[in-house]
């Protein structure tokens, strides 16, 4: 087998797996994915969690987060599940970042997904709860992060708000 063959079977483009556990290190992921996207970038996540994650480890962060997210002008488009309307609504209602819609209850998946396809990434979401904390699978992978956006942009017509 020559170099040039082994080249040619390579993938054209790289791709990046790595996995984050803890609140400390998922708010230093969120915040320096928002740090690598272009100023006025759009972000997509697809699931929040119920009350358990945001009490756990999404309020604990959301000062800090927010922050990164709104020097960086990003736009958070979110679809999130009827029954998790009640414990995000208090945080993101009249917050300009935020642009959410729901889905039914029915279709639910217990991991959270959020999207950067300005930088062709990824993340899949393991929901903390009093036994585990959270968990993220980070993938950077082109193919991955516009098949995931093709998938919230067809349930986006679908949710309601």
């Amino acid at each position: 087998v020559t170099t040039e063959e082994i080249l040619r079977r390579l993938p054209s483009e790289s791709q990046e797996i790595t996995i984050h556990q803890g609140n400390d290190e998922y708010l230093a992921l969120l915040s320096s994915l928002l740090h690598s996207l272009p100023k006025k970038s759009d972000k997509y996540v697809l699931g929040t969690g119920g009350e358990e994650f945001m009490r756990l480890t999404m309020r604990p962060i959301w000062k800090s987060y927010h922050a990164v997210a709104s020097d960086q002008e990003v736009r958070i488009h979110m679809l999130a599940y009827d029954s998790q309307r009640s414990a995000i609504e208090p945080d993101t209602t009249g917050n300009p970042l935020y642009d959410v819609r729901y889905l039914p209850d029915e279709i639910e998946n217990p991991a959270g997904i959020h999207i950067y396809p300005a930088i062709d990434t990824v993340l899949n979401i393991i929901y903390s709860n009093e036994t585990t904390s959270v968990t993220v699978i980070k993938i950077r992978n082109k193919a991955l992060a516009e098949g995931y956006l093709h998938l919230f942009k067809n349930l986006w017509r679908t949710s309601e708000k």
